[in-house]
């Protein structure tokens, strides 16, 4: 994979955790797919406490800065 490949991945990814953290907000995490929460914890953006999702500071910061961008 080159690195514009992986750019373009990161920066989907980053749009996705913003429709992941609605869905959340909105208390459906049932919406969400297994495979994108799964990389999100491996991201650091969404952790697991007391079984339920929830968001990161890192995940937060992500979060900001792409609405930052599309601003």
């Amino acid at each position: 994979m080159n690195s514009v490949t992986s750019s373009q991945d990161n920066a989907a990814l980053c749009a996705e955790l913003l429709t992941a953290v609605d869905a959340l907000s909105r208390r459906r995490a049932d919406l969400l797919d297994d495979a994108k929460v799964e990389q999100f914890v491996r991201q650091g953006w969404l952790s697991w406490q007391g079984g339920a999702l929830r968001v990161t500071p890192t995940g937060a910061r992500v979060c900001d800065a792409v609405l930052l961008a599309y601003a």
